[in-house]
């Protein structure tokens, strides 16, 4: 329902995977909007599940906690995910 804009913009991803293990990626987004993002992760995620997301650009900086809200090619080496942010701090790249 938000508008998306095509850019690349580098995130650092960490939570859990799937199978409860700690993970940590850097990852750069198709597509974002206002209070989602859609990117690459090699984790494997949970629909529902939430992650921490750092920006990063001159340093990493904590943005928020996003949602993992679709998957796709998930049988595949580089799955992408949609997340909606749930929780944000600080200034997300479209305001």
């Amino acid at each position: 329902s938000e508008l998306r804009v095509r850019l690349q913009v580098t995130l650092r991803l960490r939570e859990t995977d799937i199978n409860e293990k700690p993970f940590e990626e850097v990852s750069a987004t198709e597509n974002i909007s206002k209070s989602a993002f859609f990117c690459g992760c090699t984790a494997l995620l949970k629909k529902d599940s939430t992650i921490e997301v750092y920006l990063v650009s001159g340093g990493t900086k904590f943005i928020g906690k996003a949602l993992v809200v679709r998957s796709e090619g998930c049988d595949t080496p580089y799955p992408r995910y949609a997340f909606r942010f749930v929780h944000k701090e600080g200034d997300w790249i479209l305001q």
